[in-house]
């Protein structure tokens, strides 16, 4: 199956993706998984998202009312589409890379900016994410994830140049 490119020219210098939505499920006891793919090239690309359950967004528009989630979207490998993902990400950002393979699963702190986690079936939610937030390494990174559910695709839109490597780093085994 083709599906659409993934990279986008925002015409600003980043590179932002977007995946087209295969699968997407409600979890028995809460929280979503969101199976989704895109085309780089002549390549088949894709990653899986799984979304925890009970996450707020903020509420009536007031700031203060944001939270974060540890371990609120785990990244999940779906084996070699997302390796030529993690790979095609790599190249689009113009990081050194090799055959870069990508970890079985990558937890990311989030909190959604706009939508409700809750509703993520009903409405467009976009979250702020944080790698290794809490770790004692030089790789933090921030990045934007939105979904939506309702038109079939996942966004991943780069907050900061500066974080690219660290973003490989943190989901390459």
């Amino acid at each position: 199956m083709k599906y659409k490119q993934i990279n986008e020219d925002t015409g600003e210098g980043f590179a932002d993706f977007t995946l087209q939505i295969t699968n997407y499920k409600k979890k028995l006891l809460g929280g979503y998984t969101v199976q989704c793919f895109g085309q780089y090239k002549s390549k088949t690309v894709g990653v899986c998202f799984y979304i925890k359950p009970d996450m707020v967004g903020i509420t009536n528009g007031d700031i203060s009312t944001w939270k974060t989630y540890v371990d609120g979207i785990k990244i999940i490998s779906l084996g070699s589409e997302s390796d030529e993902f993690l790979n095609s990400i790599a190249e689009l950002y113009g990081v050194e890379y090799k055959d870069l393979k990508m970890k079985n699963e990558i937890a990311l702190e989030c909190g959604a900016l706009s939508g409700n986690p809750s509703h993520i079936d009903k409405e467009y939610v976009q979250f702020k994410c944080f790698l290794n937030a809490h770790d004692n390494t030089d790789f933090y990174a921030e990045l934007y994830i939105n979904f939506d559910i309702k038109n079939s695709k996942v966004e991943i839109i780069e907050k900061d140049e500066e974080y690219r490597e660290n973003i490989i780093h943190s989901l390459s085994l």
